[in-house]
């Protein structure tokens, strides 16, 4: 497994599907931030010629620079040469926004970053940000444009547009999001107003708070026990048990699946009982990328066992067989 990530410059990714308010959003950070200091922004295009960057230009003063294309497929050499280039002045920011494409896999950016162990040497993903139309978003899931990905990937979900739905519908929406991404932090807005302290900060990849979400995601997965999944959904199989596990049978088992099923896992976070130690060990990853640390001493706090894989085409008897042989 990998080191912990090294805090550095944080990183905000800000995604979401064509139209949804993500400039919106963008705008609002430049100009309102809570936080004091100099906010870098790469932006990411799909189109031949830059334009956000005009729509940007009355924002507060930032660094801008402008990376045309899907981040995730065709330009990711580019990409990872301008994160690059920004690592080498991360001292000179206090946090650096990507905004993607409409159509950009979210979780392939970040792991641009955290794949690489120079890059993480510099910059730190705080959160993913995923901006949602509640008038239209519904009509782009199944379709191309990794819509549902946008969501499950996410560590905080702002429903947009809300002003253009009915709360009934904006209702209707969020279950339907939750029933992707149970673990996110759900925000609704018009005009993308909302508090700013809500998507920055979030520590979506700080291991002191993965806990909460686990907990989180694992109370939405009950509710929802039953649903039946298609093909192609996107699922969460949740793991809770009190159960110990031993360190090296769960690292080779956890290393091997994911190696196998990289493509399908988008995001996973669990907190271990080991056999034998006295702290809670802590880990997720996005894809085949997987950080673990120890955390706080069990204490009079019951060890617990709690994982959550968030993805597409997993196979929960799998997983859970899997987990079973790593058994203390």
């Amino acid at each position: 497994m990998d080191e912990q990530i090294i805090r550095h410059l944080p990183v905000t990714f800000i995604s979401g599907f064509l139209g949804s308010g993500k400039t919106t959003l963008l705008r609002r950070i430049l100009s309102e931030s809570p936080e004091k200091g100099r906010i870098a922004v790469i932006e990411n295009e799909l189109g031949e010629v830059p334009i956000d960057d005009a729509l940007l230009a009355d924002a507060a003063p930032a660094r801008l620079d402008t990376v045309l294309g899907r981040t995730c497929c065709e330009t990711r050499s580019a990409f990872v040469d301008m994160l690059y280039s920004m690592a080498e002045k991360a001292s000179s920011y206090d946090r650096l926004v990507i905004e993607s494409t409409g159509v950009a896999h979210p979780g392939m950016m970040a792991n641009a970053i955290l794949e690489d162990a120079e890059l993480r040497k510099k910059l730190r993903v705080d959160g993913i940000v995923t901006v949602v139309d509640a008038a239209n978003f519904l009509t782009h899931l199944g379709g191309d444009g990794h819509a549902r990905e946008q969501v499950a990937y996410a560590d905080v979900i702002v429903v947009n547009k809300c002003d253009l739905s009915t709360p009934e519908k904006v209702d209707k929406l969020i279950e339907t999001l939750r029933s992707i991404n149970g673990a996110a932090r759900y925000l609704t807005a018009q005009n993308a107003d909302v508090d700013l302290r809500e998507v920055m900060q979030v520590g979506g990849f700080d291991f002191g708070r993965i806990e909460n979400t686990v907990d989180a995601c694992l109370n939405e997965a009950k509710a929802r026990k039953g649903h039946k999944h298609g093909i192609h959904d996107i699922q969460t199989v949740a793991i809770k048990n009190r159960d110990e596990y031993d360190f090296d049978a769960l690292k080779d088992w956890l290393e091997e699946y994911v190696l196998c099923n990289a493509d399908d896992i988008y995001r996973a976070k669990g907190v271990v009982a080991l056999k034998g130690m006295d702290e809670r060990m802590i880990f997720q990853g996005v894809h085949e990328r997987f950080f673990a640390t120890l955390g706080e001493k069990w204490g009079d706090a019951g060890r617990e066992t709690k994982m959550i894989f968030i993805g597409r085409n997993l196979e929960a008897d799998a997983i859970k067989t899997g987990l079973a042989k790593c058994r203390a």
